[in-house]
C-alpha cells in the first residue's frame, strides 16, 4: 500500500490497467495522467500522478534492496574486491 493512493485511487489505476506497485512504478507519469482523465473525463493533477509513481518507484527500491545495516567484514576472511565485483584471489605466502 502507498501512502496516498487510497480505495478510490487504487480503482481508478486499477481501471487503467496498474494493478501493482510495480506497474505503476514502471509508468510514465505523464502517460499515465492522460489514461486517467480519459477514463474518468475529469482533471487529473500530474504532480499528484507524479508523487505516485516516485513513491511506487521508491517502494520498489526499498523492496530490492532494503536498507540495513551489515556487520562490517571481519579482514582475516574478508577477500578485496575487484570493480567489476568478484573477488580478487589472495596467496598467501609462507617463507
Amino acid at each position: 500500500r502507498l501512502r496516498g493512493i487510497g480505495d478510490a485511487n487504487a480503482r481508478l489505476l486499477r481501471a487503467v490497467g496498474v494493478a501493482s506497485v510495480g506497474g505503476l512504478a514502471a509508468s510514465d507519469p505523464a502517460e499515465l495522467a492522460e489514461r486517467l482523465r480519459a477514463v474518468t473525463g475529469t482533471a487529473v493533477v500530474d504532480a499528484r500522478v507524479r508523487v505516485w509513481v516516485r513513491a511506487a518507484r521508491s517502494a520498489v527500491r526499498e523492496e530490492r534492496y532494503p536498507s540495513t545495516t551489515m556487520a562490517p567484514a571481519s579482514p582475516a576472511t574478508s577477500s578485496p574486491i575487484s570493480a567489476a565485483g568478484r573477488p580478487i584471489p589472495v596467496s598467501s605466502s609462507t617463507s
